[in-house]
C-alpha cells in the first residue's frame, strides 16, 4: 500500500477526479501556490473588511476603547464579504483547474438542452463555455463544491516524500527534550517561570 505522501505526489502530478452529483466526471489540478496568495491579497484588497468597532469596557480606574470582535453587526458585515471572496475565488479555481473529464464537446447536446429551456446562449468561448457549464450544471452539491476547492488548494501542499519525512523528522526533533550538553530555557521552565520563581 502506498504512503500518504506517496499518494499526495501522485494526485500533484495527474490531478484528482471525482464524478460530481450530476454525473460528470471532473478533473481537478493544484492551484498554483503564487496565484493563490496573489488571488487573496486582491480580494482583501477589493472587499476589505469593515473597521472592527470599538466598545468602553471598566479598568482599574476608569474605562478604556477596546475592540469590539463579537459585534453582530460587524461579525455580518465580515460574513457577507466572506461571501463574496469565496464566491471570486471559487471562479479564479473553476477557471484555472477544473477540467470536464473528455472536455465539453461530448455534452454539447446537453448545453444545447439548457440554452432551449434558458431562452439564453452559452458563451462561444471554450474556457468561458467550460465555467458555465461547470457552475450552472455539472458541480451542484456543497460536497462538489468542497471536493473542488479542498482539492485545487491542498494539491499545492508539499508532498514530495522525501521532503514529508525531513519535516516531520524536523517537528519531531524540535519537539524533544534532549539536549547536547547544554541546559537551553525550554517550555518546561517558561511554565515554571510563569507561576513560580526558579529556585
Amino acid at each position: 500500500m502506498a504512503s500518504k505522501a506517496r499518494e499526495a505526489l501522485e494526485k500533484v502530478t495527474s490531478g484528482e477526479s471525482r464524478i460530481c452529483s450530476s454525473g460528470v466526471k471532473i478533473w481537478v489540478t493544484p492551484l498554483p501556490a503564487d496565484l493563490l496568495r496573489r488571488l487573496q491579497a486582491k480580494l482583501e484588497k477589493d472587499h476589505p473588511y469593515p473597521p472592527v468597532p470599538k466598545k468602553t469596557v471598566e479598568v482599574l480606574g476608569g474605562t478604556e476603547e477596546v475592540d469590539d470582535i463579537n459585534n453582530p453587526e460587524y461579525l455580518t458585515e465580515k460574513k457577507a464579504i466572506d461571501v463574496i471572496r469565496l464566491g471570486e475565488q471559487g471562479e479564479a479555481i473553476l477557471d484555472y483547474c477544473a477540467e470536464v473529464d473528455g472536455g465539453i464537446g461530448e455534452y454539447e447536446a446537453k448545453i444545447s438542452r439548457i440554452e432551449k429551456r434558458t431562452g439564453e446562449d452559452y458563451p462561444t468561448d471554450l474556457d468561458d463555455r467550460r465555467i458555465q457549464f461547470l457552475s450552472e450544471y455539472v458541480i451542484r452539491s456543497p460536497s462538489d463544491w468542497g471536493f473542488v476547492f479542498a482539492s485545487a488548494i491542498e494539491q499545492t501542499q508539499v508532498t514530495d516524500p522525501e521532503v514529508v519525512t525531513r519535516m516531520d523528522s524536523f517537528r519531531d526533533n524540535m519537539a524533544r527534550a534532549g539536549t547536547n550538553g547544554h541546559t537551553p530555557s525550554g517550555a518546561d521552565e517558561v511554565e515554571r517561570l510563569a507561576v513560580q520563581p526558579a529556585i
